[in-house]
C-alpha cells in the first residue's frame, strides 16, 4: 500500500498512491474529496521505516 497526502482547497488530505502507471503516462495521488474521487500529480508520499537498525552493521556492532 502507498500513501500519499496533499493541501488540496485548504484542506489536508490522505489518499492512496497508484502503483502503476496511469494512462496519462504517471504515477498518481488518489484522494476523496466532496465525495469525488481526484488525481494529483504532485503529492507528499508517506515513508514508514521499521526500525533504525543499518542492516550493514553486524550482531557483534549492534551493542
Amino acid at each position: 500500500m502507498h500513501i500519499g497526502r496533499i493541501f488540496y482547497q485548504g484542506i489536508v488530505t490522505v489518499g492512496d498512491v497508484t502503483a502503476f502507471k496511469s494512462r496519462k503516462g504517471n504515477v498518481q495521488l488518489w484522494f476523496p474529496f466532496k465525495k469525488v474521487e481526484h488525481a494529483a500529480n504532485f503529492y507528499e508520499v508517506l515513508i514508514y521505516t521499521v526500525n533504525d537498525i543499518d542492516p550493514r552493521m553486524s550482531a557483534d556492532e549492534s551493542f
